[in-house]
């Protein structure tokens, strides 16, 4: 199998967690990725440390590669502030640690998070915990 038809069955996979996120099948089963394309969906985990947003005397554990935020119900985290989009950031596993990417239209480049970084979404103001 060439890697634009890997890329394709990866591609068919991720449409089709998208739409079990939204639908949420009755069966409850998570779908794996097609084994020929596992070594493109291989991103490291965070391991080791436990790094998690606090909002509101609240932690809330990051454990994906990718986290994203909004005030839209297919997020991971979700914000209930009207100056929030519904698909506001991203938080993306790179080099050991998260980089905010903010998906709005004044999006600058991604920022590095560490612990205790603070940065505010919309009215709220989310600070970084890292264990």
């Amino acid at each position: 199998m060439n890697t634009l038809d890997r890329l394709e069955r990866l591609a068919e996979y991720l449409i089709e967690g998208a739409f079990h996120r939204l639908f949420r099948p009755a069966s409850g089963k998570k779908s794996s990725p097609p084994e020929e394309t596992r070594e493109l969906v291989a991103v490291p985990r965070p391991a080791g440390r436990q790094w998690r947003l606090e909002l509101n005397n609240r932690q809330i554990s990051l454990a994906g590669p990718v986290v994203t935020i909004g005030r839209g119900p297919d997020n991971d985290i979700i914000l209930g502030d009207p100056a929030v989009s519904r698909h506001h950031a991203q938080l993306r596993w790179r080099d050991g640690r998260y980089y905010l990417h903010l998906l709005t239209a004044s999006a600058g480049p991604p920022v590095p998070l560490a612990a205790g970084t603070q940065f505010q979404l919309g009215q709220t103001t989310l600070r970084v915990v890292v264990n």
